[in-house]
Formats: structure tokens, sequence, C-alpha cells
């Protein structure tokens, strides 16, 4: 029942052409209208719901609202652009974030709980999450929501979103071995992504799987890399190999697969310094990214391709230089007029 209603909005997603459909990672559940509201920077602000357990001096969420403000709309005053006689009267004035859990964690655990709901509507615009790691993902959604019109107004579409992550682990590893990576280069990798086995081992294509079987046979947990090697680059669209892959794909029980706690991807030095870093990471990552965060029913490629292109758009407005992973140009690449 749970496959078919995500096949289902799936194909809803497909049928609209709003922004709401172009986010990264897919949401477990999103329904979204092309009904909108109009948000004005100059008044807009995040704030807590007064029956939240974090407030005004839990770091993590206050610095998080700064950063998204600047993202959204940039550090300068905003200045409303001239009335087209087409007027738009719903307005958001705010996003409100209750957090349940007490506590303000400064670095997420496998024990954090990340789930979040976010609902955009005529009657409210909240952020309902378990602790602040789940309102930071919240937060990244909400910014991936918001659009600009050619005239320059923003706004965002009338949402229902319910999501959490597949698996707890979702990492990047970089190696800083082979040359020196400047702390600042590896700073800018990272766009807001008991013993346990990490399976590196790739000398044949599928020989992974079989490794995991062997690990979680053993009862030890298992992170997956092998088949997500970003350094290694080839012609044409290698992020579709990495979309592909799942986890859990090889023979074992439930008990054994409930132990693969997630994933890495891999950047491995031998020909990577901080001259390629971040391009040949972003948005290849991605890739990963949204297999470790998605249902695992969410695999069709064309959708997949269009969301990424724009999320690559994105990467370049914040200002981190991702390669393209076609042809093809976003809208900030040519000036408004």
């Amino acid at each position: 029942m749970a496959g078919s209603r995500l096949w289902f909005l799936l194909l809803l997603a497909a049928a609209f052409a709003g922004p709401a459909t172009t986010v990264w990672p897919w949401p477990q559940y999103i329904q979204t209208s092309d009904c909108h509201y109009t948000i004005f920077p100059h008044s807009f602000q995040f704030k807590y719901d007064v029956r939240s357990a974090a407030q005004s001096g839990c770091s993590v969420l206050d610095e998080a609202f700064q950063r998204y403000r600047d993202l959204l709309f940039g550090s300068e005053s905003w200045h409303p652009p001239a009335p087209t006689g087409k007027q738009h009267t719903l307005e958001k004035h705010s996003l409100v974030v209750l957090v349940v859990t007490p506590g303000c964690e400064q670095l997420p655990s496998l024990e954090s709980l990340e789930n979040y709901t976010l609902t955009i509507n005529n009657e409210q615009s909240f952020l309902l999450s378990e602790t602040v790691w789940g309102a930071l993902r919240g937060l990244e959604t909400f910014s991936q929501l918001v659009w600009r019109s050619p005239e320059g107004t923003f706004f965002i579409n009338k949402t229902e979103i319910e999501d959490f992550p597949r698996f707890p682990h979702r990492g990047l590893l970089l190696d800083t071995s082979r040359h020196y990576l400047p702390l600042p280069s590896i700073l800018d990798t990272l766009v807001r992504p008991d013993t346990i086995i990490q399976v590196w081992r790739a000398e044949v294509p599928v020989s992974y799987l079989k490794e995991l079987d062997k690990i979680t046979q053993a009862g030890f947990r298992a992170l997956l890399s092998a088949p997500w090697y970003l350094n290694r680059i080839s012609y044409g669209p290698d992020w579709e190999d990495f979309y592909m892959v799942d986890p859990l794909s090889f023979e074992g029980s439930p008990e054994q697969k409930a132990l693969v706690i997630g994933g890495e991807a891999c950047m491995w030095g031998e020909y990577v310094d901080s001259t390629n870093l971040v391009p040949r990471l972003w948005p290849r990552a991605g890739a990963v990214a949204e297999r470790l965060w998605s249902n695992k029913v969410v695999t069709d490629l064309d959708f997949a391709f269009k969301r990424l292109a724009h999320f690559r758009c994105e990467l370049l407005r914040r200002g981190v230089q991702a390669q393209p992973i076609s042809v093809g140009y976003c809208e900030q690449e040519f000036e408004r007029t």
C-alpha cells in the first residue's frame, strides 16, 4: 500500500512542472499544488513556536535561520518589483518552527531523529520536527521550495511534506593523505549531506554484495562505499550508476539488512586536490545522497535527471562550483532584465 501510494505521488509530481517537484533528495511523502503564496524578503522571518523545546539561543538553529535567509534572499536590502497588474493576495511572512525534544545537539549521531513535517497552506507555514537536526533537514527542503518569478517576486507553493531518511548514516570520505587539502576547500564540500565495517572492496562489480552478506551474517554493522568512488570519472552520466545502487540488494535476512546502517561516497586523493575537489564531487555526490535518504522505489532516472540538473543550478547559485551533468544552462547564468 505504501509503495503504490508513493508511485502515485511520483506520477502526480511528474504532472506538475512546478518548483516543488525539484526537491533533492526526494521526500518520503510530498503533496503540492499550483496554488502559491508571495514571500516578501524584507518582512519574512524564521521563528520559534512558543511551544518549541528549542528556542532562541540554540546556536545550531539560530545560525541556520540566518544562513537560509541569506541563501534565499541575499544579505543586501531587497526592493519589491513594480506591480505587474496581477495581484497575489495571500502572503507568507514567516516559517514557524517547533522542535519536540529538548536539547540543542551540536553534531548529529546515529541516534539522532531527522524526521520532519513541513506544511505550507492558507492557514500556516509550519515546520515540525522531533529534534534540531530534523528541523535543519526541513529548513533545507523549505529553501528549495521557494522560487522567484521573472519579475523578481518570491513565491512558495502550497505543499505538505512528511520526511525522514531511509538510512541513519549518510557520509562522505575525503582522502587527505595524497594531496594537501586546505581546510576551506574541505568545508566548501559540505553542503549542508560499536564496530562498523565499511565495505570498500570492488575488484568485481558486484563483489560488495557478497561482502555485505558475509559481514552482516557475522553480526557486524556495515557501511557501503564500494560502488560510490566519486574520484573515478568517465565520459557520460556516471551519476546514474551511483543512483541505481541499492545497499540492500544482497541476499540476506531482514535481520542482516537491518545491520546496514547506510553508506559513504568516497573521494580518494591520488588525482584530486583543492583545484578539482568540489566540481568532481558535486552534483554527483547528490546521487548517493538521494539513494541513502529517499524511498527505495524512487529510481526513475528521467525524474531524477530533471531534479539533479536543477539541484546543480541551485549549488551554483549558492557559490558551489558544481560541474554540469549534461548539456544545458542555469537561469542565473543570464542577467535579469
